[in-house]
């Protein structure tokens, strides 16, 4: 859906292009979903997901703004060989979202500590604030905007259809090359910085576990009542500015998160005492039980052979669960305890 959504850019076709990321969005929600429900869950596809949500999310939006910058500076139906270096660059700062995008699916694929938030604003989430521009502009204003508008212009325009200041001051805005490159560094910095950003992910459907989750929800039917029911008499008619308030509503759901609830989990974090045990692989040698295994025959202890030496470690974890535990320690152990090529691990978790 995203090379899609990319053909459709480069072909005057922005809303055509937001409906594929749309679909994708929905699939992106439900494939961990399907991944359990089949037992297919594997490192390659966490993989091949990421990528995907590069795509989808970083590459489509990144290219959205970079068009958007070129149209309002006049130059979107000049020949690419005739615009002037200034022009390139301006349009360049769209470049840091999919940077920055394929920066925080790397951290979160690394990162084996998964909770119930986000670090850095979600790649899906940052796309929405993009993808609505488009539908703001054909749908809800009704406008050519592959054409730059002048300020002077769009005030004419907004005097002729009625506009409110609001709107004449949004459409303004979105015809002005400074809030594209702007929202662009804003996008990036939100999805790169350390931020905790809710996530929708329940555990079951209990509300103690998932009260920030459902307060995303219910900010949903907040917006729903007050942008769309009033236009319900003017057969299905909805103020498409709902999609960028929204976003905003969840960044600041998000914020007040950081603020007090997340400060809460971390004084919550439970201990743990983790056990390992790290040994030569089989088929390999090992010199030091070898030379145990001889001196036991000089000893007279014939009885004991085959000896083989390992190493123990103890280690001391704090977690929100055990799950959590068990993936750090996994992942210390893959990442630093254990040679995988020549050694094999195995260890117990025990809450200390």
């Amino acid at each position: 859906m995203g090379l899609l959504a990319l053909v459709f850019i480069a072909r005057e076709q922005m809303v055509s292009a937001v409906l594929c990321v749309a679909v994708a969005l929905i699939l992106d929600f439900l494939d961990g979903f399907a991944a359990r429900l089949l037992h297919a869950e594997g490192e390659m596809g966490k993989q091949l997901d990421s990528l995907a949500d590069l795509v989808t999310f970083g590459v489509v939006p990144g290219f959205m703004l970079f068009q958007m910058i070129i149209i309002t500076q006049g130059y979107y139906f000049v020949d690419v060989a005739s615009w002037p270096i200034p022009v390139f660059l301006n349009a360049a700062i769209a470049g840091l979202v999919p940077l920055a995008g394929a920066l925080r699916l790397a951290r979160y694929n690394l990162d084996s500590g998964h909770t119930d938030h986000f670090l850095g604003m979600p790649i899906p989430a940052m796309s929405m604030f993009v993808f609505g521009i488009p539908i703001i502009l054909e749908m809800q204003y009704h406008l050519n905007f592959y054409h730059p508008l002048s300020n002077q212009f769009i005030a004419i325009l907004g005097e002729a259809r009625r506009w409110d200041p609001s709107d004449i001051l949004i459409v303004k805005m979105m015809f002005n090359t400074l809030f594209y490159q702007v929202l662009s560094v804003i996008l990036a910095a939100l999805m790169v910085s350390r931020i905790p950003m809710l996530s929708l992910k329940f555990k079951r459907l209990s509300w103690g576990k998932n009260k920030w989750s459902y307060g995303i929800i219910i900010w949903l039917a907040i917006a729903y009542l007050i942008f769309v029911i009033p236009y319900l008499g003017g057969y299905g008619l909805i103020d498409y500015l709902i999609i960028p308030i929204i976003m905003i509503g969840y960044f600041i759901l998000s914020l007040i998160y950081a603020t007090f609830g997340n400060q809460k989990k971390e004084h919550n974090q439970m201990k743990f005492k983790a056990e390992i045990d790290v040994m030569p692989h089989d088929n390999l040698l090992d010199p030091q039980g070898k030379a145990v295994s001889a001196t036991m025959v000089n000893l007279g202890l014939n009885e004991i052979q085959n000896a083989r030496i390992g190493k123990h470690i103890q280690l001391h974890v704090e977690a929100p669960n055990a799950e959590v535990a068990k993936e750090k320690v996994d992942q210390a152990c893959r990442k630093l305890l254990c040679n995988m090529i020549m050694e094999s691990y195995s260890f117990e978790l025990v809450e200390a």
